[in-house]
């Protein structure tokens, strides 16, 4: 009678023992998946900033583009008077020429 008690006993204790492993996997599988999504979202974020700063570097490219060609241009032997405000235009467009950083740099 004890002996069919005690072989109960151990059954009871392993099936806890199981189902606690059981619901840890779960809860560890829970948290690697919340850490998963957060990742991705950020992966997300970084790539849509990564887009967003190369286009406004296109358009700042072109805008500089543009201005150099309207002053290739203008300049020539006998150039044409040059409105003021063109000018500044043409300074500016020197100043904010866009550089690449190490961000596009090419892997040798």
């Amino acid at each position: 009678m004890y002996l069919l008690y005690a072989i109960g006993e151990i059954i009871l204790v392993v099936i806890g023992i199981v189902i606690a492993l059981q619901i840890n996997n779960w809860n560890e599988n829970r948290k690697k998946n919340i850490e998963e999504t957060k990742i991705l979202i950020n992966l997300k974020n970084e790539i849509i900033n990564n887009q967003e700063e190369l286009t406004a570097t296109i358009e700042n490219h072109k805008f500089v583009l543009e201005k150099v060609d309207e002053l290739s241009r203008l300049m020539n032997p006998n150039p044409k008077e040059i409105k003021l405000e063109k000018l500044d235009t043409f300074m500016y467009a020197m100043v904010i020429l866009p550089k690449l950083n190490n961000h596009f740099a090419l892997v040798r």
